[in-house]
């Protein structure tokens, strides 16, 4: 039908952000990638907040990379 059911965007630094349609941040974002796509085919991990990028992860609350 064309229409949005959530919106995310990330800053630089990777902190993504989550609204649903009328713009609220939804109280449980819900994922329908299973935690890929979040970086252009790298897993987010809920959990831990890291993004899994092929061979180590990234951290984007210290926009460091973690071995």
């Amino acid at each position: 039908t064309g229409r949005v059911v959530t919106r995310s965007v990330a800053n630089a630094y990777g902190n993504a952000s989550t609204t649903d349609a009328n713009g609220a941040t939804p109280a449980a974002p819900s994922d329908p990638c299973g935690g890929y796509g979040a970086q252009l085919g790298y897993y987010a991990d809920a959990e831990t907040g890291l993004y899994l990028c092929t061979h180590r992860y990234y951290d984007p609350q210290n926009a460091r990379w973690l071995r």
